[in-house]
């Protein structure tokens, strides 16, 4: 071999691994652009469900709380009618005495 096919080896060798740190910098910068793009999709999908939740959750509140006067004004309305039963029921039976 002589002096220039070395040179032109080396410079070859000197060349290659210049570019693999370009590389190498290339791909790390890549591979870390798609996690950043895969988290932030999934931290935007997470918060469009949490949004989801709040809203849902919002409403099922107020349907509890819907329910809740309900239950109050049939409870009350079941109160009057078991009254007016009991007044129904001793009116008979004094009804029912005063005939004997």
């Amino acid at each position: 071999m002589t002096m220039d096919v070395l040179k032109d080896m080396l410079e070859q060798q000197k060349h290659f691994y210049e570019e693999v740190p370009k590389r190498q910098e290339a791909s790390f910068s890549t591979f870390t652009q798609l996690i950043l793009e895969s988290t932030n999709k999934r931290c935007d999908s997470l918060m469009a469900e949490i949004q989801e939740l709040k809203i849902s959750l919002k409403y099922s509140r107020q349907d509890i709380d819907e329910l809740k006067s309900d239950q109050k004004k049939h409870s009350a309305e079941a109160k009057d009618l078991a009254k007016q039963v009991l007044e129904i029921k001793s009116k008979k039976t004094v009804d029912s005495n005063d005939n004997l």
